[in-house]
């Protein structure tokens, strides 16, 4: 049975990426998952002290997306047998977007009929639909909206692999993931590997994001008796199938938004399946080291149903089952140093009667359990993580597409100061246009100072460049360098440091990346007027385009520069094409008492559209009943909590009763 790898394109309805925001991301945003409050059992083993992340330097933000989709040719790689057809999206994180099982003669994933994307990631932009691959940080992967390196591996029986394969910069790292089909089996395999080349013990976090379509009785079957969740307090516990009165087993039944980590024993197999209401079902299965098992649902809510369909076109609801090295998204797992981690996983179809797993829930273990056994052996898969151990994870690869640069000047790096490369089977191609600053630091000892003001070279946040950038900085300084300076700084939250970088930086050469810098200093000190002073200069310095005027709009709000914002932004062209933009313009008019502008901004013109509204964001639904009540206050009378109606297009609240 021969399989195939090819490239394709699928032609589908997606939305622009955009150009990369302007400024770099030193402003803190809130990570509901890496900020909750945990109380824990002496055996609960979560890591929820390590790996948190201040901020996403030295990446750029994809936040310049909009709503408006075409028709586009999206690239792809196609895995396919008489058994299976795999399809893989080239410029997405290695996205797994669809996976078909021809025997069983259907699709075993929720494959969205577009790319939407929406603020739900690291870096903003991400869609729904397929298998994400997460790496690095709590929350979804750097990579998510970015192409990786690809290369062709071939296994010693001829089987083409598919490899994605990418340098990750904040835990500096590199991983692969090598992709393959099963000859005899419906089988898709995903093997992982990590190393961390560093003498030190690294933060890892992982989680495999599988989207499946909501189905009324619908049910999930995975080997816990307890989980994790969220709870008014804080991250608690609950019974596995029963949370309280509620069988979380079937999504549907779950009310609110949520997330439930499930508590997988120690000594039973890993996996997670999902039935549909006839009994077709799909599993995921891994090798011992991918621990954890999660559900997360939207919920049955109003504002559940806007976020449902803020992110597909017509392909309806859908439900993520996922599953990671933890045991829960709330940590990182100690990565000791020069390890690396491997695991394998694999992907098919089940079949079940109604009372093999609609019933007793223990019935419905024991049934997959044996299903599994059947399809893939637990000893089996184990031994062909140790097989490919030896004919596949090290070996070389055809490269089919090289990505970014930064893997490749890292392995510059360590060959100038005599260290190991990063992974000699791996091709990551030759540094490019954005390393080339770096490249010259690290070949002349000297870092380039030629560059426009408004065009810095790219963010670099790593210890060894940073002494690299400091000796340079200290034979001759100048303003490029000691803006960079600033910017590790940042990163690591010495905030005296980064001031004292960004005004020599400033002095010398005014630069909207040192201006802002200093505007969010000043913001994070309380110091309004400072903040509001740095923000003026700075867009009386700069061309501004729509993320500079978002990022500095902020901050005039958290700055309660009212009605000085509400200028600016009556003033900009920007303002009436960006909804994120006549969302600070309407907050604005709003704190100024004008809030029958405020409500226009909101409602008129078929209502607002946020492109880049944010999974836990509530203020359109809060600002419109500040709205209300400011409206009936100027009328003299009472404001009727229970009377207003909130319109569905602001209601992305994710509490069922909301």
């Amino acid at each position: 049975m021969n399989t195939t790898l090819k490239q394709e394109v699928l032609r589908m309805p997606a939305a622009s990426l955009g150009k990369r925001a302007t400024l770099p991301p030193i402003f803190k945003e809130n990570n509901f998952q890496a900020e909750k409050p945990i109380s824990l059992r002496e055996d609960d083993e979560l890591f929820a002290d390590q790996g948190k992340v201040a901020l996403m330097l030295p990446y750029e933000m994809q936040s310049l997306y909009t709503r408006e989709m075409e028709m586009q040719d999206v690239p792809c790689y196609v895995l396919e047998n008489d058994l299976m057809r795999a399809v893989f999206l080239r410029d997405f994180g290695g996205r797994l977007w669809s996976l078909y099982d021809k025997k069983a003669g259907r699709d075993l994933l929720y494959t969205n009929d577009c790319l939407q994307i929406a603020n739900l990631a690291l870096l903003n932009a991400w869609f729904s639909g397929g298998v994400e691959w997460n790496l690095g940080m709590i929350g979804h992967s750097p990579f998510t909206c970015s192409p990786m390196h690809i290369a062709k591996v071939t296994l010693p029986d001829g089987r083409p692999v598919l490899r994605f394969y990418e340098y990750e910069r904040i835990r500096e790292v590199i991983y692969q993931i090598d992709f393959f089909l099963d000859e005899e089996t419906p089988l898709l395999y995903a093997r992982v590997r990590i190393q961390n080349p560093h003498g030190k013990t690294v933060p890892m976090y992982w989680w495999s994001n599988m989207a499946l379509p909501e189905i009324e009785g619908a049910r999930l079957v995975v080997p816990a008796v307890e989980s994790f969740c969220s709870t008014p307090e804080g991250v608690g516990r609950c019974n596995v199938p029963m949370d309280g009165e509620t069988d979380i087993t079937y999504p549907t039944n779950v009310g609110d938004a949520k997330d439930y980590f499930f508590k997988t024993q120690f000594r039973k197999r890993r996996y997670i399946a999902y039935y549909l209401p006839d009994g077709a079902g799909f599993f995921q299965t891994s090798t011992i080291r991918q621990r954890g098992r999660k559900l997360f649902v939207w919920g049955q809510g109003r504002g559940s149903n806007t976020w449902q369909n803020w992110l597909t076109k017509d392909a309806g609801r859908y439900i993520e089952l996922q599953a990671g090295l933890g045991q829960t998204q709330y940590e990182c797992i100690p990565m000791p140093p020069c390890a690396a981690w491997e695991w394998l996983e694999a992907y098919g179809s089940l079949e079940g009667k109604k009372d093999q797993v609609f019933g007793e829930y223990q019935v419905a273990r024991t049934f997959t359990e044996q299903a599994l056994e059947e399809k893939i052996g637990e000893e089996a898969l184990e031994e062909l993580l140790w097989e490919t151990g030896k004919s596949l994870a090290t070996q070389k690869g055809e490269v089919l597409y090289h990505a970014s640069g930064w893997a490749a000047l890292e392995e510059k790096r360590r060959e100038k100061m005599g260290e190991k490369p990063l992974a000699p089977h791996l091709d990551t191609g030759l540094p490019g246009e954005d390393q080339a600053p770096w490249l010259a630091l690290l070949e002349t000892g000297e870092f380039p100072k030629n560059c426009h003001p408004a065009t810095p070279a790219k963010c670099m946040i790593s210890p060894v460049w940073e002494n690299l950038l400091k000796q340079a900085h200290k034979a001759s300084p100048h303003w490029h360098s000691a803006l960079h300076l600033g910017l590790m700084a940042m990163a690591k939250q010495d905030r005296e440091a980064a001031k004292a970088y960004f005004e020599a930086s400033y002095t010398e050469q005014k630069n909207p990346v040192a201006c802002y810098g200093l505007a969010v200093l000043a913001d994070s000190w309380g110091e309004k007027e400072d903040c509001v002073g740095y923000c003026d200069e700075l867009l009386a310095g700069i061309n501004a385009d729509i993320s500079v005027l978002r990022d500095v709009s902020r901050l005039y709000l958290r700055s309660q520069s009212y009605k000085h914002l509400a200028d600016i932004l009556g003033a900009s062209p920007f303002t009436r094409t960006d909804g994120r933009l006549r969302l600070f313009l309407a907050q604005a008019l709003s704190k100024l008492g004008r809030p029958e502008e405020a409500e226009e901004l909101l409602v008129g013109d078929g209502g607002i559209v946020v492109p880049d509204l944010r999974e836990g964001e509530l203020e359109l639904s809060s600002l419109y009943e500040q709205i209300q009540r400011q409206k009936a206050e100027k009328a003299g009378i009472p404001f009727d909590e229970a009377a207003y109606s909130l319109p569905s297009f602001l209601n992305f609240r994710l509490k069922a009763e909301d």
